[in-house]
């Protein structure tokens, strides 16, 4: 992947080459178009081992589409794409597998799960560079719940407001992900357990003014039923702040790229 200097800039095609931007970047990137066809790579005994490469590629992006999934209410607080960046950061847990051959590595999240912990969603603002003061938690995987303690905030000193806006929200997520193994008969990476619908509960303070101090709540995020969690499962807590101002008709909505989160401890 090459990137255009400032000075020459545009984008669409010329000859073998494409040029495109992308959200979180102000660069113009190139991409030369060709190379081996669909069907020769998928033929072709010289690509077996691109084809091995493919198929884990494969489970770990299917891992990082269910981590995001777990944090599904903060998505919209993230300030580039990060999902190539988080199954950078899964490939080389499935890189821990030494006992299944290249192709067929499953992906252990549940031995690794601290490789998440701090992942933020964001490039330019880190959500503890604006809500400083730590969260307090304690995860109970008996119960698949976790309780929170939302720190209070003293405006200028605990809580940062790089965007200028008047109001903020805190939202804190818990989720749930399974380590995905990958399936001879299938041919295909599979979730250890399935989970439905019920991948994530959040909650979320309301709106709040942003010069007045916010007084802090104790939360307690419970996934509903008897869920029963086993070695295979990975609680995931993750946290944002949003941003926001009046619309014309005077209620408070979000203003977008003007929020941060990221994945705060996993259990």
């Amino acid at each position: 992947m090459a990137r255009l200097n400032d000075g020459i800039k545009f984008t669409g095609s010329i000859g073998n080459l494409s040029a495109y931007t992308m959200h979180g970047s102000n660069k113009v990137i190139l991409r030369s178009k060709g190379g081996a066809s669909r069907d020769k790579i998928k033929k072709s005994p010289a690509f077996e081992y691109t084809r091995r490469l493919n198929a884990e590629f494969g489970g770990s992006s299917s891992c990082g589409k269910a981590i995001r999934n777990a944090m599904f209410p903060l998505l919209g607080l993230a300030d580039y794409n990060f999902s190539g960046s988080l199954v950078s950061l899964i490939k080389k847990i499935q890189c821990a597998d030494k006992e299944n051959p290249v192709g067929t590595r499953d992906i252990y999240l549940s031995k690794n799960r601290e490789l998440l912990d701090g992942f933020s969603l964001n490039l330019e603002n880190d959500f503890d560079s604006v809500v400083k003061p730590p969260f307090q938690y304690s995860f109970c995987r008996e119960d698949a719940k976790v309780n929170i303690i939302i720190p209070s905030l003293v405006p200028g000193i605990h809580l940062k407001n790089p965007f200028n806006q008047p109001f903020f929200n805190i939202l804190v997520c818990l989720g749930m992900v399974s380590d995905m193994k990958y399936s001879a008969s299938s041919k295909q990476y599979l979730p250890v357990h399935l989970y439905g619908d019920s991948t994530y509960i959040h909650y979320s303070t309301g709106w709040q003014v942003v010069s007045e101090p916010f007084s802090g709540q104790a939360i307690e995020l419970k996934f509903p039923g008897n869920r029963i969690l086993d070695e295979n499962d990975t609680l995931i807590l993750s946290a944002g702040i949003d941003f926001g101002d009046l619309n014309v008709e005077r209620q408070i909505v979000s203003k977008k790229y003007t929020g941060c989160a990221k994945i705060r401890k996993t259990c």
